[in-house]
Parts: C-alpha cells; sequence; structure tokens
C-alpha cells in the first residue's frame, strides 16, 4: 500500500530516483520497534520450567549430534516456503511491473494481499479443524497443480497477475499457518529456537534467495517450466516430511499444554 501510494504522489520518475528508498527506511524503524517489543515478551511456562533452570542450554553440536532427524525434516518442511517465499514475493512481481506497469503491479499486490488478510482466521479454523498435517499436505497439492499452471499462463492484465499472485499469498499463509506448530512439536524446549531457526533461516536464505535469481535465468532462455517444476518439487517435500514426523514422533502434551515430542515406539499387544 505504501508503495501504490508513493508512485502516486511522487511519480514514475521520483519513485525511481529516490522515492522506492521510502519504504526501506520505514522499515528500518518498524524493526527497532519490533526488537524492543520482542525484548519485553515474557518466556511461556515450559520454558521457565524447563529450560530456564538448567545449567547448559541446546547447543549447536547437540543439535546435530542428537537431532539429525528433526533438522533434516525442519529443512524439508521449510524448502518449499523459502523458494516460494522468494519467487512469488520478487520474481512474479517483476513480471508484473514489466507486464502491466509498476503502478498496476502495486495494486495488484495490494487488493490480493488484503483478500488474503482476511481469509486467515478462516483457514485458520479449517486447519486446526481437519489437522495440521494433513491441512498442508492438501494445501502444498493443490498450490503444486494451481500455481504452476498460473505461473506459466500469466498475461499482461490485472485479472491474471492478480490469479498468479495469489495463489502464492495464499499458499504463504496457509503454510505460516500451521507451520509453527509442526516445527515446534519435532524440537524439545532446551534446543528449540535453534533447531527452528538455524535450519529456517538457512534454508530461507538458500532458497528464497536464489528464487528470483533463477527465475529471471530460466525465463531468459524460455525454461520456465523446468524452473517451476522445480519450485514445485520443493513445495511437494512437505507430503513426505508429514508422513514421517507422524511415524518418527508422537506429540504428547505436557504440563501446561506445551507439547514434547517422543519417538514412536512399537508397543506390545494384550
Amino acid at each position: 500500500l505504501l508503495g501504490a501510494g508513493l508512485g502516486v504522489w511522487l511519480g514514475t520518475a521520483t519513485m525511481e530516483a529516490w522515492g522506492w528508498r521510502v519504504p526501506f527506511l520505514l522499515g528500518g524503524v518498524f524493526g527497532v520497534i519490533l526488537l524492543v517489543l520482542r525484548r519485553r515478551l515474557t518466556e511461556t511456562e515450559v520454558f521457565r520450567r524447563e529450560v530456564r533452570p538448567r545449567a547448559r542450554r541446546g547447543s549447536l553440536r547437540q543439535l546435530i549430534g542428537a537431532h539429525r532427524r528433526q533438522v533434516v525434516l525442519a529443512v524439508m518442511f521449510v524448502a518449499g516456503l523459502g523458494v516460494i517465499g522468494g519467487t512469488w514475493s520478487t520474481a512474479v512481481p517483476a513480471m508484473g511491473h514489466r507486464l502491466i506497469g509498476s503502478q498496476t503491479m502495486f495494486w495488484v499486490v495490494v487488493c490480493v494481499t488484503g483478500s488474503v488478510i482476511l481469509l486467515q482466521v478462516p483457514l485458520g479454523l479449517l486447519a486446526d479443524r481437519v489437522e495440521p498435517g494433513r491441512f498442508l499436505i492438501v494445501s502444498s497439492v493443490v498450490f503444486a497443480a494451481v500455481g504452476s499452471y498460473a505461473y506459466l499462463t500469466v498475461q499482461d492484465s490485472f485479472a491474471s497477475l492478480a490469479f498468479t499472485y495469489s495463489t502464492g499469498v495464499i499458499f504463504l499463509g496457509c503454510v505460516t499457518m500451521v507451520l509453527p506448530k509442526m516445527l515446534s512439536r519435532i524440537f524439545p524446549p532446551q534446543i528449540r529456537g535453534l533447531g527452528i531457526g538455524l535450519p529456517h533461516a538457512s534454508t530461507t536464505a538458500l532458497l528464497g534467495g536464489a528464487g528470483p535469481l533463477l527465475a529471471a535465468y530460466s525465463d531468459d532462455r524460455g525454461a520456465s517450466g523446468w524452473f517451476i517444476a522445480a519450485v514445485m518439487a520443493a513445495v511437494l517435500l512437505v507430503w513426505p516430511a508429514t508422513l514421517w514426523e507422524r511415524r518418527l514422533f508422537r506429540a504428547q502434551p505436557a504440563p501446561g499444554g506445551d507439547p514434547v515430542p517422543e519417538p514412536a515406539v512399537a508397543r506390545p499387544v494384550g
């Protein structure tokens, strides 16, 4: 919304000269505000009970040594999120700027994002009803089909770009609604921050950062189909990851309601 408003107010020439820096400056201000707010948040009950009394906290050596399977699972879960985040937040708007102009594409982003915000609550309620893992699998399979078609058939019109952009944004919304819950239950409390943060950040930086570059490279060489096939392969990694997570871990609620992962074990019958 800020980009669209500045474009109308400043005009294309001024926007390209220096106006594009304004949102980044404001983003820096909001970053400081969020840091202050984060430092004032209270820790959860399970952290105060199980982690704070420990003389030693979780370490990188402990993460790699004792929780390798969880790290691999986290990478599989995050791979699709990272590459779609990089592609749909950068490459698709860049296509729109080229096809219909910057101002119109800004308004596409505003309209789609505003609509998806309204969908967050009903989609979240649906995810709780059908179970997060099943919701994530269905969302990924549907997006792999619809998103591929939208990306490869995008046209120079508001409706076509809105449809293409909305497929990725809705998918990102579906994933970010359930993924924190799924990642948090595969790591014990003492290693949870590092266990989620390191694989998530590394995978997002690698795939999300390379996504726009590879999209532009493949588009210049007429190989967009191969690119989007690779992207959707990363998206569909959540399917085996979800099945693997269900097989390896059984999430049991601890006192206070926080799930503690426990490896699945065979139980005798009778």
